[in-house]
């Protein structure tokens, strides 16, 4: 059942072929592996310029908002409403009580789940 081991005879000129192949490749490897390295420099630098660019874009919003609400202040419109922030992202939704701030009626539900409904 065993196979009975191929011995391959070369002569002494394929061998320098192969042992030149061998030195080639391993200088490609090399090269690549530098290409590697300063790619992963680049990208990490990428990635610090844009979370910078973000904070940059965030706080120009912001002034685009105060340069919005102040054009319309001079053309005498009223300014933009401030809006509070939604809390359904962040999972802290309550149930209201009745009575409390934004509800007028017994019934004050400000969640459904699965038609479950809950005052």
């Amino acid at each position: 059942m065993n196979e009975p081991i191929r011995v391959m005879v070369m002569d002494s000129a394929a061998v320098d072929v192969l042992q030149r192949q061998v030195r080639e490749l391993t200088t490609i490897i090399a090269g690549q592996r530098t290409m590697i390295g300063e790619l992963t420099a680049t990208i990490a630098s990428q990635k610090a310029l844009i979370g910078e660019l973000q904070a940059v874009i965030a706080a120009q919003k912001i002034e685009i908002g105060g340069l919005k609400d102040e054009i319309a202040l001079l053309k005498g419109l009223k300014p933009r409403p401030k809006f509070p922030p939604s809390r359904m992202e962040d999972g802290t939704d309550e149930i209201r009580k009745p009575g409390a701030k934004g509800c007028d009626s017994k019934m004050c539900v400000v969640r459904w789940r699965f038609g479950d409904r809950r005052n």
